[in-house]
């Protein structure tokens, strides 16, 4: 099936580019993603993540959480001008549905739950172990300077936390964060099924991979190979 004249002129105008969500970071996760062209207006994104222990972001007691884990991440993106902004320095809007998949994990942590005195105080050493299955709706845009591109995201969405906690000892009236001969030793597992409102928002950083357009070889455009850092030319 054919396509009209002003979407044959307008594509290819999305080069691939891999990005690296910046503001993730902050929050214990390396992610890395992907881009590419479906065709004009639209494009798919994923993305993996590694979760990473930080002592700084999560503490409780003596002991900070020091969960690990990753996830998987699949969005689809519908623009709402062609995306001429891999070319020229142009924001350009899109509305995106973003699927995801984490888990992360901690054994062995010691949270202290202190009152105003030892006896009002108690001490539990716990394991956790979380998968998060969500959908957010995602506003953003997306501009270029150069081979360099930033992305911009916020979104609203949901997500179900199935998750098992183990409590493997127990301090009683005591801030005390280790084995003693009082221990309760008994281990309590509990399952834990949770539906939460998620806030989601982002900064991407990334790079086009190449300056070469994609298939003008199957269009039999008859076009100049572009320079190394100049922006792909367009067949009139």
């Amino acid at each position: 099936m054919g396509q009209n004249p002003s979407e044959e002129k307008q594509k290819p105008n999305q080069l691939d580019v891999i990005k690296v969500n910046v503001l993730q970071l902050a929050v214990n996760e390396a992610r890395l993603l992907y881009e590419m062209e479906l065709r004009p207006l639209h494009s798919l994104e994923f993305g993996l993540g590694f979760i990473y222990p930080n002592p700084t972001w999560f503490e409780q007691g003596e002991t900070p959480l020091l969960a690990t884990g990753g996830g998987i991440y699949a969005s689809y993106r519908k623009y709402r001008i062609p995306k001429r902004y891999f070319t020229t320095p142009f924001f350009s809007s899109y509305f995106s549905p973003l699927l995801f998949y984490r888990y992360s994990a901690y054994e062995n942590e010691w949270l202290l739950f202190e009152g105003p005195t030892p006896e009002t105080s108690e001490c539990a050493q716990f394991s956790e172990y979380f998968h998060q299955l969500g959908l957010v709706i995602r506003l953003g845009g997306q501009t270029t300077q150069g081979r360099v591109v930033m992305d911009i995201y916020g979104g609203l969405g949901l997500k179900y936390i199935p998750s098992t906690l183990t409590r493997h000892a127990f301090n009683a009236e005591t801030n005390v964060c280790e084995i003693l001969p009082t221990s309760n030793l008994d281990e309590v597992v509990t399952p834990i099924r949770d539906f939460q409102v998620i806030v989601n928002a982002g900064l991407k950083i990334g790079i086009r991979r190449s300056n070469r357009e994609r298939n003008y070889e199957d269009r039999g455009i008859d076009t100049p190979d572009p320079q190394e850092d100049t922006p792909p030319q367009y067949a009139p």
